[in-house]
């Protein structure tokens, strides 16, 4: 035998080498059975030709090469075969007729090729061997080569796509040391065996069987480094420890790294073989600390630890973690091990200081509403003492009111003035705004309309000019709507008189007639300019004839509709209510406005004052 048999013999033992180990691994699975019987045809394909390149005789030669056509006629259906189980397609399988198309093609080259040669036509002597002279214009021959050649660029494309789709990593890795091992058998196979001897060109004898081992290579490959067809317990655990969300490090007896998975190359920047027999100790903040509870663990002590620290990373930054540990003993007691898994807590920390901080702003804000509740609280007492208790009791007048205010103090206020000669002042006004500021202008706005009331209580439209002029002296940044009138009595009935800053006109209702109309008498809002607009209007008033006053918050309550009642009507329905008595009056009014409103939010305050002659 010359060198190139021995060469073909051995590639024959380790494909079958190869078969044999697989099986051992997973003798149940049909995958590793079915690698067996491609490895046996390129076993018997290498076995056949280390004879064939030993023979001198053509019959001798012939008969080898017949003997190998099972391998060469059979390893592309296999191979399917294979690939199917592999990417996890074997519901093809349950059909029968798929069998016909993997192996009928190559089980018919056999018969054809034991019958009567189609593959060859002679064989030429090439160093240590024989090439193949092929009869490249046969039928057959050109039917076995498309047959190979699209079976085994469906294998190639069949194993890209399984490479593609999975997500697990390491069958990535096992689909391209397939793809490239096998690209790479195919082209050198033929490139020697097919294309030069096509072109007659002869240089070395036919080494299809020793080119293959470049598949069988990166399939041993794929077998000891990725686990190929040899998913037991042990490695579905790897698998598992390896796709883990938390840091998992292996420790051998001495504290020093012996494995990690990846999640702790991902967040701490390190490949593994800069941590690999690292001591663990130096990679963590508290190194004292947690060295001695491993020296405790590693005694016996304690068989796990617990704790918060920091592990650092490449760059020497801390990563915050949860830390447990616990140790591995064999069945003797003796320690084999310490696993270390680290839990990443950056985002539980981040959550209990938002939460300390969500507590803290809630404490203040609860600390500044008490605040602000008292301060109300003061507001309410506040305005309770500028606004009146009861209405005055006069003898040629009835008077009585309404006021309700949208939050727990408001920015309407009124007042009533006896004033001498038995005549009475009433001044009603609206602060821009609500709340607490607004309330607390009444103040001031209290003060100034006693101060142009000591002045000018029987001429209202100075009362109106000198309170704007003393308004924009102490408060610039609020204007107000006023209207200041007195009733006087001069012979029967009596006369009211007024003037008024923007404020809304009174109403008037004459008891003879049972009508009702506006006291119109312009006047420019207070509070804004210097110079303003102002008229004054008198009108007789017999006995039972009725004047109201009231702010725009009566008006303007709007429905659930978001529409406005309406000046408009309002002389309408002090018509409808004139009729009874006043207090019966004002609550008919203020009834019918809540009705309109619908249960609707109050947006406004509101102030309804009623005088009667009586």
């Amino acid at each position: 035998m010359n060198p190139l048999s021995y060469i073909l013999f051995l590639a024959s033992v380790i494909y079958l080498f190869l078969g044999v180990y697989s099986v051992k691994l997973e003798p149940s699975s049909c995958l590793n059975r079915t690698f067996l019987f491609t490895c046996t045809c390129f076993g018997l394909w290498a076995f056949s030709f280390s004879f064939m390149h030993a023979s001198s005789s053509m019959a001798d030669i012939m008969f080898w090469y017949n003997i190998s056509s099972p391998g060469w006629c059979l390893f592309s259906g296999t191979a399917i075969h294979f690939l199917l189980l592999l990417s996890k397609k074997d519901t093809l399988l349950d059909r029968k007729w798929i069998y016909l198309i993997l192996y009928g093609p190559g089980l018919l080259l056999i018969y054809k090729q034991l019958a009567d040669s189609f593959a060859v036509t002679g064989f030429m002597r090439v160093g240590w061997g024989y090439a193949e002279i092929a009869p490249v214009t046969s039928g057959w021959y050109l039917f076995f080569m498309a047959y190979q050649a699209g079976y085994l660029v469906l294998g190639l494309v069949s194993v890209g796509v399984w490479g593609i789709k999975t997500r697990i990593r390491r069958e990535r890795k096992q689909a391209l040391m397939m793809f490239v091992t096998t690209t790479l058998s195919l082209v050198l196979a033929f490139a020697n065996d097919i294309l030069l001897p096509a072109l007659n060109v002869y240089l070395f004898p036919s080494l299809s069987p020793v080119i293959v081992l470049i598949w069988a290579f990166g399939m041993w490959y794929s077998i000891t480094r990725y686990k190929l067809m040899s998913l037991n317990i042990e490695n579905a655990a790897d698998e598992i420890i390896s796709n883990m969300k938390d840091m998992v490090l292996l420790l051998d007896t001495s504290g020093r790294i012996v494995k990690i998975n990846l999640r702790v190359t991902e967040l701490l920047g390190y490949d593994e073989w800069l941590l690999l027999q690292k001591p663990f100790g130096s990679m963590v903040r508290d190194r004292e600390y947690v060295e001695s509870g491993l020296y405790s663990m590693k005694n016996g002590s304690v068989r796990d630890s617990e704790m918060v620290t920091g592990f650092l990373d490449l760059t020497g930054r801390e990563l915050p973690v949860k830390m447990t540990a616990t140790t591995l003993r064999d069945r003797y007691g003796d320690l084999i091990g310490t696993v270390v898994v680290g839990t990443d807590i950056r985002e539980t920390i981040q959550l209990r200081n938002e939460i300390r901080e969500r507590i803290k702003m809630e404490g203040e804000l609860k600390l500044r509403n008490e605040m602000i509740e008292a301060d109300l609280l003061n507001a309410q007492f506040i305005q309770k003492a500028l606004l009146p208790a009861h209405a005055p009791v006069h003898p040629r007048l009835a008077i009585d009111f309404r006021h309700y205010s949208m939050h727990s103090v408001g920015g309407d206020y009124f007042s009533f003035a006896p004033l001498e000669s038995g005549q009475m002042g009433v001044f009603i006004s609206d602060v821009s705004g609500h709340g607490v500021s607004a309330a607390l202008f009444l103040s001031l706005l209290k003060s100034v309309s006693e101060s142009a009331l000591g002045r000018y209580a029987t001429r209202p439209m100075y009362f109106i000019r000198d309170l704007n002029a003393m308004l924009l002296a102490g408060m610039q940044h609020y204007f107000v709507t006023a209207l200041y009138g007195y009733f006087s009595f001069p012979g029967e009935g009596a006369e009211f008189s007024f003037s008024q800053g923007g404020h809304p006109n009174p109403v008037i209702y004459r008891a003879d007639t049972g009508e009702a109309g506006f006291l119109e008498c312009e006047g420019t809002l207070l509070g804004k300019f210097d110079t303003i607009r102002l008229n004054e209007r008198s009108t007789r008033l017999g006995r039972g004839d009725r004047v109201f006053l009231y702010t725009d918050g009566l008006p303007e309550t709007r429905n659930g509709n978001h529409v406005m009642f309406g000046y408009e009507n309002l002389v309408p329905l002090v018509r409808r209510a004139g009729a009874a008595g006043l207090s019966e009056t004002l609550d008919a009014i203020i009834g019918e406005i809540d009705a309109y409103r619908g249960g609707g939010p109050v947006e406004d305050d509101i102030v309804l004052i009623g005088v009667e002659v009586v």
